[in-house]
């Protein structure tokens, strides 16, 4: 296989999974859902093998999260501040304000 026939592959199975995330935005940008009710829901199912759009509907059909809303733990001092949900430590140069979210949680930060 050429080149330019890679290239062609590549760029099909692209479109295919970009096509894949547009029809799931709607399931991710509608609501923020809990990872923890999204995997119950799917795993209480008998394990029968779905088509995708079924499990969009089981996860569509489950109720947005309560968004966790923070102050970060303040080590500025020594380099970084911490979130007080999954404790994770982030870099800080000392302005706070530029951070608004965990990286590693996506809590909202507040300061």
């Amino acid at each position: 296989m050429g080149k330019t026939e890679e290239l062609e592959t590549l760029i099909t199975a692209l479109e295919k999974e970009h096509k894949k995330l547009r029809e799931m935005q709607g399931v991710i940008d509608t609501d923020c859902i809990s990872r923890q009710a999204a995997i119950e829901k799917i795993l209480g199912q008998p394990p029968e093998p779905h088509y995708p759009s079924w499990y969009a509907e089981q996860i569509r059909e489950l109720p947005p999260a309560v968004p966790k809303t923070g102050k970060w733990i303040d080590h500025r001092d020594e380099g970084y501040v911490e979130c007080p949900f999954c404790r994770s430590a982030t870099n800080c140069d000392g302005n706070i304000d530029e951070l608004h979210y965990c990286f590693s949680c996506g809590a909202k930060m507040e300061g």
